[in-house]
């Protein structure tokens, strides 16, 4: 998944890509479970069990994350 600004990748970026200097790339979250829709409309699920839901157009706190 990507977006104009990020990317999800399914392996970790070699230590001297990712920091806080220019040209680096930003570490936002690391992701246990992840479902993207679409653009801006996903669920994120962290490994310290803290979830982000992401959904433009809809009302975030509208939708929750069931798993069977």
């Amino acid at each position: 998944m990507s977006d104009t600004d990020s990317v999800v990748l399914p392996y970790p970026l070699p230590g001297h890509l990712v920091g806080n200097e220019l040209g680096q790339m930003k570490l936002e979250h690391e992701i246990k479970i992840g479902i993207f829709i679409r653009k801006k409309f996903y669920y994120i699920l962290t490994p310290d069990g803290k979830e982000i839901i992401k959904s433009s157009g809809i009302v975030s706190s509208k939708l929750n994350h069931v798993m069977k």
